[in-house]
């Protein structure tokens, strides 16, 4: 019965400092042309330690804030892609000062992502619209040879978490269309899948934290539309792109693009093939202490995780051009794309002198196996010359995976000698089938503006 006037006051006591934890920090960011910036990277570290207190990301408008600070002393460090970091100096909140509005902040463009910018492309590497942050993929030196994955993890705003999930604004939750139709994937499928795309075979990212009607974004994360390049001269043209990575591991990332355009119809094909090894040597140590601050015991433990996989990712379209207005068009995809995860975990639990009281080995091993397969029909007309269009889709999807688990466990004492095992094996088998179909009408209404409907 001790037990719950112990957590009532300590209840009390964290409400007490919620309560007085009430300060604000708030700013704004332009360029040096005092246009806004969108999707920038703020952090918030305390003065003394540099120790990171909060993010956020700056608004359509700039604009910037944390609320529900302790009295300290900040200061902020903002990067965004293409601009260099701004750190500033020491902020004081406290009682005198408990809301703190920043002076405006002009971030300055980096000169040497403006020369790189100069040499491969005529566009820069982010352009800002009214309702999206379009990024230019090949604008980067660094997107050669990479992933459309890696291609996101450079795009401001966006955050890949340990588990594969893509953030928008620290937001989980955003949907992932190419050329304005959506993957249906998610997690790890979604991770596999980009993975499985050349960023040279991108155009561009169009970053949107309030879609269009279109999207039919679902909840607040947002969407990013990944746009493919289409070789649109006449003729038969196509391209090759290798690349290849050795580290500790060696990577490989390879595509071939074939076109052929007529005056009524247009064929396009996309391989990519590609093959990825890694490695993370993880080591944990934690350590227990008695109530006097003694020490009690230690636990060590060493992961060595390698994941490998292989991709082959296609795409053959065919559009029809059944007017000057309206064009038929046809699009199936197909991935398929086996891997494996190899983990060793080695442990040991250590008595105060570091002797070994016990040691744990665990022998963890996953194949999964993941294939898609999408078929598109669609129809788009053009209303007039001034941009209004109707769109309709629809589309038949299929995905098939397995993942196959054999996890082994041995427990030994003090003297090595066996005490317990035990073998987890597990099947884990998923396929889904999906009907969609869609409707999109665009009409410019003049001066920066249209309607869209969806």
């Amino acid at each position: 019965m001790k037990i719950f006037p112990a957590l009532l006051i300590l209840c009390l006591n964290a409400l007490l400092v919620q309560g007085q934890s009430g300060f604000q920090l708030t700013g704004k960011l332009t360029d040096e042309q005092n246009a806004p910036i969108e999707l920038a990277t703020v952090v918030l570290k305390t003065a003394a330690d540099t120790a990171i207190v909060g993010m956020a990301y700056s608004e359509a408008n700039g604009a910037y804030r944390f609320d529900g600070l302790a009295e300290n002393t900040y200061q902020l460090e903002i990067s965004y892609v293409g601009f260099e970091k701004f750190v500033s100096g020491p902020i004081k909140l406290n009682q005198n000062t408990p809301a703190v509005q920043m002076p405006l902040i002009k971030l300055k463009q980096s000169a040497a992502l403006l020369k790189e910018a100069t040499v491969t492309a005529k566009v820069p590497y982010i352009q800002r619209k009214i309702d999206r942050t379009v990024v230019n993929v090949d604008a980067l030196i660094a997107n050669a040879g990479s992933s459309a994955l890696e291609a996101l993890e450079r795009s401001p705003g966006i955050s890949i978490d340990p588990n594969g999930e893509i953030k928008l604004k620290g937001r989980a939750g955003v949907q992932v269309f190419i050329d304005d139709k959506p993957t249906y994937l998610s997690g790890s499928e979604l991770e596999n899948y980009l993975r499985a795309i050349p960023a040279d075979n991108i155009k561009q990212i169009e970053i949107m934290t309030n879609p269009p009607a279109k999207y039919e974004a679902a909840g607040n994360a947002g969407v990013i539309n990944i746009v493919m390049k289409r070789n649109k001269r006449q003729g038969f043209n196509g391209n090759m792109t290798l690349g290849f990575t050795q580290g500790q591991y060696s990577r490989s990332n390879n595509s071939l693009n074939l076109n052929i355009n007529r005056k009524k119809f247009s064929i396009y094909t996309n391989l990519n093939a590609g093959v990825r090894n890694s490695f993370q040597d993880l080591n944990i140590n934690r350590y227990y202490k008695n109530p006097d601050l003694t020490p009690a015991s230690s636990f060590a433990q060493n992961s060595y995780i390698e994941p490998s996989s292989s991709s082959v990712n296609a795409i053959l379209g065919v559009d029809y051009y059944l007017s000057d207005r309206t064009t038929l068009g046809v699009v199936v995809k197909g991935l398929v794309n086996p891997g494996k995860v190899n983990t060793d975990n080695f442990a040991a639990v250590l008595n105060p002198q570091q002797d070994t009281l016990q040691t744990i080995v665990a022998d963890n091993r996953q194949e999964s196996r993941f294939s898609n397969g999408t078929y598109n029909i669609n129809l788009r007309h053009n209303l007039d010359s001034l941009g209004s269009n109707i769109i309709v889709d629809a589309d038949y999807v299929t995905y098939a995976s397995d993942n196959d688990q054999v996890f082994k466990n041995y427990l030994y004492n003090s003297s090595r000698s066996l005490e317990y095992s035990d073998l987890i094996q597990g099947q884990l088998p998923s396929n889904i089938t999906i009907y969609a179909a869609k409707a999109d009408y665009t009409k410019p209404l003049g001066a920066g503006s249209r309607f869209e409907a969806g």
